[in-house]
């Protein structure tokens, strides 16, 4: 658990990041306008939209799992590439070209919750949700830094963040291996599931 939390920690400074410094990135490295920015976020909006429904509901068709490691995995390596591929970016069109790649990353959030809420029993729920919120919180709270990096690397290399960002997805990806390894059930869950019925927890 301790491992996909951190490893979480760095994806949302690296999502919070973005949030924050996307418009300014657009605007300066390619001139866009608040229609292309409007035009841009709708569809970032959609895809991501689609990614924590449609996708999800046809894996779970398809292999009848979804919520454990292997996917949180696939999601960050999806993010790692659209970070550092929207890095190199050359014009508009790759960059709405890289939206796609967001369809397997777009559940990291509510599939993280998930994983560390079902790694521990039901009277340690509010406990560990609590933790969760805070390291969100503290992921948060560090986004000023971003922006400060922003501010100093805009002109000698206004990509730098983002590969800053596509680093840090990097690093939670492989983190999220060595909880895949730590982990002795097959299908890739936390070792300590929640106990589904009153038979399991008499035992």
């Amino acid at each position: 658990m301790s491992w996909v939390t951190l490893a979480f920690f760095l994806f949302f400074l690296s999502y919070q990041g973005n949030n924050e410094i996307i418009i300014l990135f657009v605007k300066h490295q390619f001139g866009w306008g608040p229609a292309l920015i409007g035009y841009y976020e709708a569809a970032d909006a959609a895809t991501q939209g689609i990614g924590m429904m449609l996708v999800p509901w046809l894996i779970t068709r398809c292999l009848g799992s979804y919520v454990d490691l292997r996917w949180l995995f696939v999601g960050y390596v999806f993010r790692t590439l659209h970070f550092f591929l929207f890095a190199m970016a050359p014009n508009t069109e790759t960059l709405f070209g890289l939206v796609p790649l967001l369809l397997l990353a777009a559940n990291l959030v509510p599939r993280s919750r998930t994983i560390v809420s079902n790694s521990v029993p039901r009277e340690q729920q509010a406990a560990i949700m609590s933790g969760f919120s805070a390291v969100q919180s503290v992921a948060s709270f560090s986004v000023p830094l971003v922006a400060l990096g922003y501010s100093y690397s805009v002109y000698t290399d206004p990509a730098f963040m983002y590969y800053v960002f596509s680093a840090l997805c990097g690093l939670g990806a492989l983190l999220t291996l060595v909880a895949l390894r730590r982990c002795p059930e097959k299908d890739g869950m936390l070792c300590a599931p929640l106990l589904t019925d009153d038979r399991q927890e008499k035992e």
